[in-house]
């Protein structure tokens, strides 16, 4: 006789964490993310809740990256000498 799979669920929770303060709450920023909340491992939706959508951060250097692969320095061109125009092209592009 089959035995039924049993899966074992993910028993933890990941603690909300709240980047910036708008002004009314005493900070200074137009809004705030609020990361973090999963009841459930990544990609396992049925399982639990995942209440924030991702957020996705880009990293900006001071100068040109020297050891990452020509194909990840390919979609910012010229902009990665430049902090400011790899900042700027990052928020209107990305």
């Amino acid at each position: 006789m089959a035995q039924p799979l049993v899966l074992e669920k993910w028993p933890g929770k990941v603690c909300d964490v709240k980047i910036g303060a708008t002004p009314s709450e005493g900070g200074s920023r137009a809004r705030s993310l609020v990361v973090g909340g999963e009841s459930t491992l990544p990609f396992l939706f049925n399982e639990g809740s995942m209440p924030h959508k991702p957020i996705v951060a880009m990293e900006i250097w001071d100068i040109a990256p020297l050891d990452w692969p020509e194909e990840s320095l390919k979609p910012f061109g010229t902009a990665v000498k430049d902090p400011l125009a790899w900042a700027a092209e990052c928020v209107g592009k990305y």
